[in-house]
């Protein structure tokens, strides 16, 4: 997400028209809000975490058909 955001300000925005450069605005601000997975009202995830989570889980699988 921050990525986005520091690609969408590097970007040669002062090249553009005006109306196009307007579009970046909204990129970049909304890159600076973190993305988070909530679940049950109790519990929320980041992205980087939600994706770690979901990697991990892939591996068990992967390992348990392996054995049986």
């Amino acid at each position: 997400s921050q990525l986005i955001g520091n690609t969408a300000y590097e970007f040669l925005w002062y090249d553009l028209r005006s109306t196009e450069s307007q579009l970046l605005i909204p990129v970049i601000l909304r890159s600076q809000k973190g993305f988070t997975f909530t679940f049950g009202k109790f519990s929320s995830l980041s992205l980087e975490s939600f994706t770690a989570i979901m990697k991990v889980s892939a591996s068990y699988i992967s390992v348990l058909l392996a054995v049986y």
